[in-house]
């Protein structure tokens, strides 16, 4: 048996393929649903028949079988006609001479010939365990192993016909596909209601997966933007420690500044990593850009006014911010009225991805203090979960405006948009 695979947008894609090469006995034997740069591909998997199987279904067994046909010109071939036999001798006193006696004997042969000619009887059934050398059965065998093959291979692609759906499974099978991503369903009350009413109107597993995929893509709320360009923008990174700030700061630096020719300016507002400046200035450098660090919040307001003075129309400032745990909220309150002294509106709170739904929220209650605009998730590339990016953003109604996917300074921090979300969440 030939197998053979097959990669294309759709099952149906891959299956006119198979027929188109392998012709119309072409059958599927496995599937998997797979990731393509432009979505989810289908790898498909078919069998057809070796002509030297087909061969041995055609081949004649040797011998006489009752139910196979044997051609007249294959029955009179002189190596499989019966030997003449003399004829005997005449009894004594018979009544017919010597010379009709030699007359009769080619009569009794031809006879013989035209009975040995006819089609046997059925042999009597043997009942004994079937050996590979017994030439008369290995067709049957082989026709049964395939006919075996084929019934099997239907039960497994049973699901992939294009049918409609049973409302009840189907449902359940798109719902799950979320479910294992993470995804809160609470975050969308009418979705079951929703998909329900699609298998309802004959839509089947896959079709049903397909209308969720379009359906999240359109509700993806972003803005992966830092301000215009013909005006200073100053944006500020707040959000709980390990989250990932002064990495995606400098990959911010590197993208919108220092690859757009645009001078950009780091504000440290840190007092904890005061001893830290001088490295943070290296990386500063390394990114292109100039380094202020301030003692906290009472210094803030005065050395942004110091930056904002002498900088160019277009400049960036970025400023990083500490990480403040749950018992150091009147800190965190200190800092959010120094942000609002000095009119910083643009704020991105930056989470964890690859924590926990409680983690997150508790997170984004917290930071509420600072009134942030848009969202920022790091660690992308090792959650397991990427359903906690649509929930905070459905729960908390901010946009989402970068995705950090790793750790390489610049490229692994990506500007969110709803393909790219999408691909990620239905990706498991």
């Amino acid at each position: 048996m030939q197998l053979k695979t097959y990669s294309a947008d759709s099952l149906r894609a891959a299956l006119r393929l198979a027929r188109v090469e392998l012709g119309a006995d072409a059958t599927l034997v496995d599937s998997k649903e797979a990731d393509g740069d432009s979505g989810p591909r289908y790898v498909a998997t078919f069998a057809v028949q070796a002509e030297t199987e087909k061969a041995e279904r055609r081949r004649t067994p040797d011998g006489r079988h009752w139910r196979t046909f044997v051609p007249p010109e294959v029955r009179t071939r002189p190596e499989e006609q019966p030997a003449l036999e003399a004829a005997p001798a005449p009894a004594p006193g018979a009544g017919l001479g010597s010379g009709a006696t030699a007359a009769a004997a080619p009569a009794r042969a031809l006879e013989a010939a035209v009975a040995d000619a006819q089609p046997a009887e059925p042999p009597p059934v043997e009942h004994r365990a079937y050996a590979p050398e017994q030439p008369a059965l290995r067709g049957i065998v082989i026709q049964l192993r395939a006919l075996q093959s084929a019934v099997d291979a239907l039960r497994r692609t049973e699901a992939f016909e294009p049918r409609a759906a049973e409302p009840s499974s189907a449902v359940e099978q798109a719902l799950a596909r979320l479910q294992r991503a993470g995804f809160d369903l609470e975050t969308w009350p009418r979705l079951r209601t929703e998909l329900q009413q699609e298998a309802q109107a004959g839509r089947n597993a896959f079709e049903l997966v397909e209308w969720l995929r379009r359906q999240v893509s359109a509700r993806w709320n972003t803005a992966a933007s830092l301000g215009a360009l013909d005006r200073p923008t100053v944006t500020a990174l707040v959000g709980p420690s390990g989250a990932g700030k002064t990495s995606s700061l400098l990959k911010l630096a590197v993208q919108y500044g220092l690859r757009r020719n645009r001078l950009t300016h780091l504000l440290l507002a840190d007092p904890i990593r005061w001893g830290s400046a001088e490295a943070m200035g290296a990386q500063a450098e390394a990114a292109g850009a100039l380094l202020t660090v301030a003692r906290g919040p009472e210094q803030l307001c005065d050395r942004l006014e110091r930056v904002l003075e002498a900088a160019e129309p277009d400049e960036l400032v970025l400023i990083d911010t500490p990480g403040y745990g749950p018992s150091e909220a009147s800190r965190a309150a200190d800092m959010a009225a120094a942000l609002a002294q000095a009119n910083v509106v643009d704020v991105h709170l930056t989470l964890n991805a690859a924590q926990g739904d409680g983690e997150l929220r508790r997170a984004v209650e917290a930071a509420a203090v600072f009134q942030p605009r848009r969202l920022i998730f790091t660690h992308l590339d090792v959650t397991t979960r990427p359903g906690a990016v649509w929930n905070e953003s459905s729960r908390s109604g901010l946009p989402i405006s970068f995705l950090g996917t790793g750790p390489r300074t610049p490229d692994d921090l990506r500007a969110a948009n709803a393909g790219r979300l999408t691909n990620l969440l239905f990706a498991g």
